[in-house]
């Protein structure tokens, strides 16, 4: 008898289903019921029952995380709270409807500034992204937490994921913390000296590595002068400073100057070395003006020098900083690391391939310029 009633019970157990937690077991429990009333024995009723717990385990632990995953973005303990206050609130129907509501308010969260509240009471995302975590460790002086979340970030990514999306951006905000008067001196030196030693740490976990690719590395690219320049600060400087041990990671060195340097003797550093590539780290906010500054008293000495300039995590107004970076002589704007690093690799492989041939043309320049000498100071006495 049960089964003349088999599509009833389906349409009915797959009704239930979109009950929260207890639709799937109050149709087990009506069936299996039935089937205690209509059947004999308690094999069958036993069996349906079981064939309700192996099917929902499956859904739940199986089926429904892969194919939806975390689609509604909701943590389970909102959920359950969701549950627990539209059930009070409207009854049996405010269970049926406690998802789709809670997804609406995690969704209005994220988009509606005054609500975003509710995504992070109700997310599943956690509060605080990892750069801002690292960076509250430091400013609370914790170095041993701090220390502990960039180990296991590093355990699941490359060392320049760390530079790019945590070490970067945590200097970004302490710089903007630091204009703005929130973060005094004595944190923010205690900041930058953090970040240092996990750069520093860094590094040596990558010897092996940056052995292993010094070898592969073209033999004109050691002899190549490579520059960088802070634009302002010290944390222009830890930047540059970022960005060189990508480099390195690549093979190829970069000197970062001292932020304690004066742009005079930066400009005669650059005139006596004549530097391939120069790089010019700015960090925002501010320091735009020092680097324009410094970029086109650059270019004035030194016309041939390739200059990049870094204005790393900038996002307002992109498209006019970098026209006016432009303007002022640079021949590469980048905003990203990974985008410095693309640009100067060319830079730099074309100085190296450049260079045997330049110094092959110096070993025969004596007797050509004896010889260019004599004729020289022949039309001169005629």
């Amino acid at each position: 008898m049960l089964w003349q009633y088999a599509l009833l019970w389906g349409f009915l157990a797959g009704s239930l289903r979109f009950v929260p937690y207890l639709g799937t077991w109050i149709a087990a429990a009506l069936i299996t019921g039935f089937s205690v009333a209509t059947l004999p024995g308690w094999y069958l009723p036993l069996g349906i029952f079981a064939f309700f717990v192996v099917v929902e385990l499956l859904t739940a632990n199986a089926v429904e995380p892969l194919v939806f995953g975390h689609s509604t973005g909701i943590s389970p303990l909102a959920l359950l709270l969701a549950a627990a206050f539209w059930t009070w609130l409207w009854g049996p129907i405010g269970l049926i409807l406690s998802t789709p509501l809670t997804v609406i308010l995690v969704v209005l969260g994220k988009y509606v500034p005054e609500l975003h509240f509710f995504e992070v009471l109700l997310g599943d995302e956690p509060a605080l992204s990892i750069p801002i975590t690292y960076y509250q460790r430091l400013v609370a002086r914790d170095l041993d937490e701090a220390t502990d979340l960039i180990e296991e970030f590093v355990g699941a990514h490359p060392p320049e994921q760390v530079y790019e999306e945590v070490l970067l951006p945590a200097l970004l905000l302490a710089k903007k913390d630091r204009e703005r008067g929130e973060l005094d001196a004595d944190n923010y030196q205690f900041v930058l000296r953090g970040m240092h030693d996990v750069l520093e740490d860094l590094a040596s976990a990558q010897v092996k590595t940056t052995e292993g690719l010094k070898a592969d590395t073209k033999a004109g690219a050691s002899s190549v002068v490579f520059l960088g320049c802070p634009g302002r600060d010290e944390a222009d400087e830890l930047a540059l400073d970022m960005l060189a041990r990508v480099l390195r990671h690549a093979g190829y060195a970069m000197e970062v100057l001292t932020s304690a340097v004066l742009s005079a003797e930066v400009l005669g550093r650059i005139q006596g070395e004549i530097p391939a590539v120069v790089c010019i780290g700015s960090l925002p906010p501010g320091g735009l003006a020092q680097a324009r500054y410094l970029c086109k008293r650059i270019r004035q000495q030194s016309p041939n020098v390739k200059i990049v300039i870094g204005r790393w995590g900038e996002k307002d107004n992109v498209e006019r900083m970098e026209k006016r970076l432009r303007e002022a002589g640079a021949d590469h704007v980048a905003t990203t690391l990974d985008e410095s690093r693309k640009q100067i690799i060319p830079l730099l492989q074309v100085a190296a391939n450049t260079a045997p041939a330049a110094e092959s043309n110096t070993d025969r320049d004596p007797s050509t310029n004896r010889d260019e000498v004599v004729r020289h100071s022949a039309r001169a006495g005629a």
